[in-house]
């Protein structure tokens, strides 16, 4: 007999309904694999997985056809909202959308204001824990992702939710420990939340929604193998070592996948040209058409540079900048798409300004234009001071794009030095420079650098093991799994 286990994923973006970040193109394609785990023959249990999202209306979910459930109030301490609850199927993946005034009121995904994005999303927390009460639908695991669902861990043991939830498994993912939501002591005494401590939290974090989430969760989940192990060190914990190194044994490192089907240079819809593996004399044209219309010159032998980034410290723009400078003098090209830290996207414009000839920055986020990024470049760098995952490298690698990165979290788990990129063992200038020119020497040798070209392309990165790993982390965690 197949058994069956009910999963609520919770997250604050998710493609193809919103997306800012990387959590959104996981959160889009982790479910659809582990729900087309339900198609393999000898499987012995179902998995019925169901996302839920605030209904943001800066998003594409106006496009939807959405299915009104209900609307219902929550009443948490002084505090009464109303919430409409929607439903959609896209992709076989049930998903719901949550919606309030507080939500219409401050529209963008992600709030400047920390006041307003903490409330924004400990009403969400509330409202996705009253949601199933309201459908009637037992959740076996309660998987979270990052500090924007991490409340619905504490909720889970809170008095009010805890005989509906009794048998509920909580499981956290992170994607960036350095986000941990804010100080919201007074919003959370407001709603009437009362949350775990720990002697081996430190006491400034534990009225931080993270914080919170980590002392209450069974399992949580690192967006890889390295990044578990170095969120439990001084260097990358964020203060929060102590804590996770003591509780080792509930962490569990899963690197992500990429949705092989979207990111495929083959079907790819918003590149110049198609090509595959096969055929990697066309990826040339992608090149050709980027130096193009970036009004670069248009040199095949000359290696073009790609960077599609958040501009900020974590990224280690001001290390790219450092390197580039200090081999200005060598053959190459660069273009930078991405947004972020004011000062930094000034350095940027100003190191544009002393070689317009061979640096074009495209301050703004443009999808289209990242996909031909990923076509047209030769090299793609990524000198990360910390990258818990990192998506980037993985999109690079399917479309024969080579990464420079360096050897931190998830890049060091998917990226083989000289094999399908070139890896910088220490996040240092002398080190990052070494690497970078490694890869331009090599990208004029033709045979060598297509040898590596092929070996990146061939590099299977799906959901496929990981989600497999997903399952094997729902049924371990689940707390009635003597069912099973």
């Amino acid at each position: 007999m197949v058994k069956k286990i009910n999963i609520a994923y919770l997250a604050a973006e998710a493609v193809p309904f919103v997306k800012v970040g990387g959590l959104a193109d996981v959160a889009g394609s982790l479910p659809k694999s582990i729900l087309s785990l339900n198609e393999e023959p000898y499987r012995d249990i179902d998995y019925d997985l169901r996302v839920v999202l605030p209904l943001h209306h800066s998003g594409d979910s106006h496009n939807l056809k959405l299915e009104r459930i209900s609307s219902y109030d929550i009443l948490e301490g002084t505090r009464k909202t109303e919430i409409t609850a929607f439903k959609s199927i896209m992709n076989g993946v049930i998903t719901y959308f949550l919606d309030w005034s507080f939500l219409n009121d401050h529209q963008e995904v992600y709030s400047t204001i920390p006041e307003v994005e903490q409330e924004k999303y400990l009403i969400f927390s509330i409202a996705v824990m009253n949601l199933f009460k309201l459908i009637r639908w037992r959740v076996d695991v309660l998987h979270a992702n990052d500090w924007h669902t991490a409340l619905c861990m504490n909720l889970l043991n809170s008095q009010k939710y805890q005989g509906y939830y009794i048998n509920t498994s909580a499981i956290l993912s992170i994607h960036n420990l350095a986000y941990m939501g804010g100080h919201c002591r007074r919003l959370l005494a407001e709603y009437k939340i009362s949350y775990n401590t720990d002697p081996d939290m430190p006491e400034w974090a534990i009225d931080q929604p993270l914080p919170i989430g980590l002392i209450s969760a069974d399992k949580i989940a690192p967006v890889s193998e390295t990044y578990a192990s170095e969120i439990q060190t001084t260097e990358y914990g964020c203060g929060l070592n102590k804590y996770l190194s003591k509780n080792k044994n509930k962490i569990t490192g899963i690197i992500n996948g990429l949705d092989t089907g979207y990111w495929n240079p083959l079907t790819d819809s918003l590149i110049n040209s198609n090509y595959d593996i096969n055929h990697l004399d066309n990826r040339k044209n992608n090149k050709i058409y980027l130096q193009k219309i970036l009004h670069l010159k248009i040199q095949e032998n000359l290696p073009l540079i790609g960077m599609v980034t958040r501009i900020n410290q974590q990224k280690g723009i001001d290390l790219a900048l450092k390197v580039l400078s200090s081999i200005a003098k060598k053959g190459w090209q660069l273009v930078i798409l991405g947004t972020g830290d004011p000062s930094l996207e000034l350095d940027i414009l100003n190191f544009q300004r002393e070689f317009p000839e061979k640096i074009v920055f495209v301050n703004s986020y443009d999808e289209k234009f990242a996909h031909q990024i990923y076509a047209g470049a030769d090299i793609f760098f990524m000198p990360s001071r910390y990258e818990p995952c990192g998506l980037s490298q993985m999109i690079a690698n399917r479309y024969g794009c080579i990464p420079v990165v360096t050897g931190v979290g998830g890049l060091k788990d998917t990226i083989v030095d000289n094999i399908n990129g070139f890896v910088a063992n220490k996040v240092k200038l002398s080190s990052i420079k070494k690497s970078l020119k490694k890869s331009i020497v090599t990208f004029k040798n033709i045979d060598e650098w297509q040898k590596i070209q092929i070996n990146a392309m061939r590099k299977d990165f799906s959901w496929g093991k990981s989600a497999m790993k997903y399952t094997d982390l729902y049924r371990n965690t689940r707390k009635n799994r003597g069912e099973l």
